[in-house]
């Protein structure tokens, strides 16, 4: 007993029993050829699975590349500073396919992380999933409590809905579902992805629903998919309370030619590139979007129910010819309202309609600031109690429109010639001061 005794005291004294010491941060090697390995480079494991069901905080995953047919559930956590990361090896090419693989729940993901924290994953690619019933197939599913997730340079394509009846079709290539009504999904980025020629349904190709806070989408590559781009949605029973996306950004992303014209759930031209349905204090900033049905949508969806607090600005948005360069409100009598909706600053290039003013928009709160309007209508629908002056409806003079460098030459009379506000932001759409000498000048570009 003696014994026992001296050693724990001079464990406490020292820290330096192999009991109290931090396992050291591991890395853990998958490939294609791994046969009953042990997760070494010389003996990978054959599967991604079974890499992430030992990792732990402070392990690094590396994929060899090659294709991996299988669905993925991450069931462990790291630690703050310790993240657990899965990850391309060098410059390999990694691809998740789910071409082998069915939906087994209502909502299901080739990768999925539920109620896990401090989870990075990079560079890999999540292809070829789909569903031919009421199931919901998605790419990447982040879902419950999960928090401090990194989703970055990652691809995520033909993520597929299948359903022959199109009023229950659905599909997600990335989605984030908070679904506890006290506990919100929160610290999510998404950053320097590529997601395109996804096809879904009735459903969005990013999307964050319910009870979800403090996130990042930037610097990604949204295209080709026939319905919205991202979605930050509030009220649609996803989580009890706290049931909105809120307190994030939506910045430096590039999207393009996302449209329900040819989606069989539509048939007419709906989507918006990046849509706000139900959120609020959200900052879309510094985007360039061109060829959508919508640029940028600030709507609710459910009557009596309010999308607030969204500032649009220094976007550029062109060439959106079905719809609206901006919309916001609600889209009839019977949906919701839209209110403290700051668009100050963006470039609208020949678009439908420059702004689509919506049904319970009409607010003294709503304010359309230092924009240029040029080659379109300007507004469509009432501007009663919205602040709208001053913008720029005269030719901007842009260094080259042929070539869409929308910058504004030497001599224009846009430059300069805007008013400073607390909505205009630090940067313009290049990233440089948004403003110089005390003077701005309208539109996206500094």
């Amino acid at each position: 007993m003696k014994t026992i005794i001296s050693c724990l005291f001079f464990v406490l004294l020292t820290g330096c029993a192999s009991v109290l010491t931090q396992p050291e941060s591991q890395e853990i090697y998958v490939a294609t050829n791994g046969y009953h390995g042990n997760g070494s480079f010389e003996h990978p494991y054959r599967t991604i699975q079974e890499a992430v069901d030992v990792a732990q905080a402070g392990d690094t995953i590396y994929i060899r590349g090659g294709s991996y047919h299988e669905k993925i559930i991450i069931k462990n956590s790291g630690k703050k500073n310790q993240p657990i990361t899965l990850r391309n090896y060098q410059q390999e090419t990694v691809v998740i396919d789910g071409s082998q693989q069915k939906t087994t729940k209502e909502l299901d993901g080739l990768l999925i992380i539920k109620n896990q924290q401090y989870i990075t994953l990079d560079g890999l690619s999540f292809v070829n999933f789909s569903s031919d019933n009421e199931n919901v197939p998605t790419g990447v599913l982040l879902t419950g409590t999960s928090h401090h997730i990194i989703v970055n340079q990652c691809r995520i394509s033909n993520i597929t809905t299948k359903n022959p009846n199109p009023e229950q079709a659905n599909a997600h290539a990335l989605a984030v579902y908070g679904t506890d009504s006290v506990q919100a999904i929160h610290h999510i980025e998404i950053t320097n992805c590529e997601i395109s020629q996804n096809i879904l349904g009735l459903s969005e190709t990013v999307v964050l629903n319910g009870n979800v806070e403090n996130f990042n989408i930037a610097r990604n590559k949204i295209h080709d998919n026939d319905n919205i781009g991202i979605d930050m949605i509030g009220f649609e029973g996803t989580a009890s309370q706290n049931d909105f996306a809120r307190d994030g950004f939506c910045e430096e992303n590039e999207l393009w030619n996302n449209s329900t014209t040819n989606n069989p759930s539509y048939n007419e031209a709906s989507a918006a590139s990046i849509y706000v349905d139900g959120g609020r204090n959200i900052v879309i900033q510094r985007n360039v979007i061109w060829a959508s049905d919508i640029g940028v949508e600030a709507a609710s969806e459910h009557q009596n129910k309010t999308t607030k607090q969204i500032v649009i600005r220094n976007n550029l948005i062109y060439d959106c010819l079905e719809i609206a360069g901006i919309a916001f409100g609600g889209y009839d009598e019977q949906k919701g309202s839209a209110t403290e909706i700051k668009i100050y600053n963006n470039t609208l290039v020949n678009n439908a309609a420059h702004i689509f003013v919506q049904e319970h928009a009409q607010v003294t709160s709503n304010e359309i600031i230092n924009n240029i309007f040029y080659l379109g209508e300007a507004y469509e629908g009432d501007l009663t109690q919205i602040k709208h002056t001053p913008n720029f409806y005269q030719q901007p003079k842009f260094v080259d429109e042929k070539k869409h460098n929308f910058h504004l030459r030497k001599d224009s009379s846009a430059r300069n010639t805007g008013i400073i506000s607390q909505w205009v932001g630090d940067d313009d759409l290049d990233g440089n001061s948004r403003i110089n000498d005390k003077k701005i000048n309208f539109g996206a570009y500094q």
